[in-house]
């Protein structure tokens, strides 16, 4: 799992087009931040990094044994990370696992941080964390929703951050663009994903969470139920998302109440604040 930044700055991103599963999570000031996890493929350098949030406990509890990169964090954002993920922490900022981190002399500001994926995984074998299989997030399926209706485009606000999918038939994978322009990587173009996720949740604000300039971290519940909207296969079908506890996956039903499977390959979650809603 590695931290990366998702501003204007930090554009375009290093090593994301790789990942299995990225999470898009909400941060402060409506800004976004993502979450790649890397299992079937090494990126080598990964990047721009940064920080990690009290949510990321609860994304690396739902994949088991996991190691987390990040550039560090407050000592209020990092308290239920260390507390609750279970994972191997590799923070910049720690001068844990020397040579994981690069400067990138092409970036300016907080984005010139990048992190090589093959010595963390190496360092972390080194130093006692399991090599084992993830476990399964959710449910995966080559067949997609009896509910599920034709859908060319499907776009989603989270505050200060546009995002917008759009169905490619001709490459059969959903094209993402931000902010009104392709969302592209260093090295392959405009990223993609076979399947988007998208759970609408709760927030919540604790004034002891929040960036130096004083905007408050939205708190995220990944525990519970809420309403999902999956996209594959050039559909949407809208149904529910639930997860019994912080151990446990993400369990997506249609209206039916019939398992809702993610279609193998690449996949996108957006856990997009309540009351938001794609469009």
């Amino acid at each position: 799992m590695v931290k990366i930044d998702n501003v204007g700055g930090a554009l375009p991103q290093t090593g994301v087009p790789m990942a299995d599963i990225v999470f898009e999570e909400p941060v402060e000031g409506g800004l976004t931040r993502l979450v790649a996890v890397f299992n079937t493929v090494d990126p080598g350098v990964v990047g721009p990094i940064r920080s990690a949030r009290p949510i990321d406990a609860q994304i690396a509890r739902m994949l088991g044994n996991s190691i987390l990169m990040f550039s560090g964090a407050s000592r209020y954002e990092i308290r239920p990370v260390k507390r609750d993920s279970k994972a191997t922490l590799i923070a910049d900022d720690w001068s844990t696992a020397p040579g994981t981190f690069e400067r990138n002399p092409d970036k300016s500001g907080d984005h010139t941080l990048f992190g090589d994926a093959t010595k963390a995984w190496a360092w972390a074998a080194r130093h006692g964390t399991p090599d084992t299989a993830p476990n399964q997030p959710f449910a995966f399926s080559d067949a997609r929703s009896a509910s599920a209706v034709p859908t060319k485009d499907v776009s989603i606000r989270f505050e200060d951050t546009h995002v917008e999918w759009a169905w490619s038939a001709s490459k059969s994978v959903w094209k993402r663009s931000q902010n009104g322009s392709p969302h592209e990587d260093t090295e392959s173009g405009q990223l993609t994903a076979d399947t988007v996720v998208i759970l609408s949740v709760p927030i919540s604000y604790d004034p002891q969470l929040h960036d130096v300039l004083g905007s408050p971290t939205p708190v995220v519940s990944l525990e519970g139920s809420g309403t999902v909207w999956l996209l594959r296969d050039g559909t949407k079908t809208r149904g529910t998302w639930s997860r019994a506890n912080i151990d446990a996956p993400l369990v997506l039903t249609d209206a039916t109440g019939a398992v809702l499977g993610v279609k193998p390959g690449h996949t996108w979650v957006e856990i997009l604040p309540q009351p938001a809603k794609p469009e």
